[in-house]
């Protein structure tokens, strides 16, 4: 009885079925595909794996230019005769006053013994040479912020240099600052071509202005040099009596001879160093500010070979934009110099 209700119920329930348009489809699977779609996704690239492998290493306009043109090594500018210790002074010392002397060298000689009369020498000069040296680091305090001051002013110049140029090419490619290209694009590489050859002809001109710089801080070295040393001469006379074992009439005689000389000769030599040192003080600033007008009348002389640089590697990378093909903007990757870049 069971089964005969339910095939009547089920030879009712077809036709109503099919009438009213219902479909029945087949079991699907639900896993199925799974395990080979996990597959194929653990071994397919990253987009950024993909585009290195298809373009390679890549490189951004704006880091084409990005390192200093103009390359000074500041060290040949070093002077040897400036402690480090010394302290700068902003402004020339006053006179230093001598001490009052010329009535211990008269009662040197009414000393009893030579031995004496000897050690009271080399006091007296002591002294007087302590004043002095005390003057003279004094000047050179002078002479190191003023030498500080202008090497300051060249490495200004230099810095204004390299960003003045960086500018200017940031100015002309600024159309393409987001533009990167593959390291093998070749308006990429006759752009950085380019900009080499600019950059090797700029530090040769440049050569000859830091060589000026070098110069002239050598020869005002030079310069104060031979004024301590004729400052020196008096003290170094004296010692030259006690130095050949002279004693007792002979010592006395040889320091006596001096002895107005080191009195006149310190005076003398205190305002002659003085002035000296004033003057190479001043001069020293004014040569070493030549520097920033050799450098800026030789960059000159090279901008027209900038603006063609730039010219041309804009105009090959808009050929690039536009799907031309690319090539070396410079001429067959030929030396620059034969283009007339410069």
């Amino acid at each position: 009885m069971k089964n005969e209700a339910i095939s009547l119920a089920l030879s009712s329930l077809l036709p109503l079925l099919f009438a009213t348009g219902c479909i029945v489809q087949a079991a699907v699977d639900i896993f199925s595909g799974m395990e080979s779609s996990t597959e194929l996704s653990a071994e397919a690239p990253e987009p950024e794996a993909m585009e290195e492998h298809n373009h390679g290493l890549q490189t951004c306009v704006p880091d084409v230019y990005a390192d200093e043109s103009f390359k000074f090594d500041h060290q040949i500018l070093t002077l040897d005769t400036i402690n480090s210790s010394l302290k700068a002074i902003p402004k020339p010392p006053p006179m230093p006053k001598l001490p009052q002397t010329w009535s211990r060298f008269t009662n040197i000689f009414q000393l009893p013994r030579f031995s004496e009369m000897g050690q009271e020498f080399r006091d007296i000069v002591d002294q007087y040479r302590t004043v002095v040296q005390a003057y003279v680091n004094q000047w050179m305090g002078l002479f190191k912020q003023r030498y500080q001051s202008s090497v300051e002013k060249v490495q200004a110049t230099v810095r204004r240099i390299n960003q003045n140029i960086h500018d200017s090419f940031a100015e002309h490619f600024e159309e393409f600052h987001d533009v990167c290209l593959p390291d093998t694009d070749q308006c990429l590489q006759s752009m950085r071509k380019g900009i080499e050859s600019y950059d090797q002809r700029l530090n040769e001109n440049m050569e000859a202005c830091g060589e000026f710089a070098k110069r002239q801080v050598e020869q005002h070295e030079q310069w104060v040099k031979n004024e301590q040393e004729v400052l020196e001469r008096p003290f170094l006379r004296v010692e030259d009596c006690f130095g050949r074992g002279r004693v007792g009439e002979s010592l006395a005689s040889c320091v006596g001879n001096m002895v107005g000389n080191i009195v006149k000769a310190s005076t003398d030599g205190l305002k002659r160093f003085s002035n000296t040192m004033a003057a190479a003080s001043r001069s020293l600033s004014t040569r070493l500010g030549k520097f920033q007008e050799c450098v800026v009348n030789r960059k000159k002389l090279l901008d027209q070979g900038q603006e063609r640089i730039a010219d041309r590697a804009k105009k090959c990378l808009r050929r690039k934009q536009t799907g031309a093909k690319d090539g070396d903007v410079f001429g067959g990757g030929g030396d620059f110099e034969d283009e007339g870049v410069f």
